[in-house]
């Protein structure tokens, strides 16, 4: 069976959970939606209560339209559910100048994880192109997935 091999990690046995959309998850963090981080307090609950599984509506890269369903990759996750205030930004720098240059200094932040992260995801420069920037584009992704690599670890 070619799908016995993705049980192998949780087992195949009886597993409880929940289905949720991480739109509707609300921390006191959170910008006022649900976002990618925003999964480890649910993990931390349903642990508590004796549930092992977290099912999630499709988070993938929508555009304009807001239907989990009708994505514009099936590869890219969407941004808006990315945890802002939790990346990692010093706090020496101006509001002003951090503004001004944004994308440069996150750029340069997050350079080799970047380059890292668009080699191992053959799919992310042509997403990135037919959404009009590639490098802000593949940027993003990178953040996207390191945040959920977060969760998956935190999970595990």
């Amino acid at each position: 069976m070619k799908t016995a091999a993705h049980w192998k990690p949780i087992g195949q046995r009886p597993h409880h959970g929940i289905q949720v959309p991480l739109f509707a998850l609300h921390t006191q963090r959170a910008q006022g939606i649900g976002e990618f981080l925003d999964l480890m307090p649910l993990i931390d609950w349903c642990a508590t209560i004796g549930f092992d599984t977290i099912q999630l509506l499709p988070l993938y890269d929508t555009g304009t339209d807001p239907s989990p369903y009708n994505p514009i990759s099936s590869c890219a996750l969407d941004p808006v559910y990315l945890s802002l205030p939790r990346l990692s930004l010093p706090s020496h720098l101006p509001r002003a100048e951090i503004k001004a240059r944004k994308l440069d200094y996150l750029h340069t932040l997050e350079r080799p994880n970047l380059a890292s992260f668009v080699q191992s995801q053959p799919w992310v420069e042509e997403y990135g192109r037919f959404l009009g920037d590639a490098e802000f584009h593949c940027f993003v992704q990178s953040l996207c997935f390191a945040q959920m690599g977060a969760v998956k670890a935190y999970a595990e």
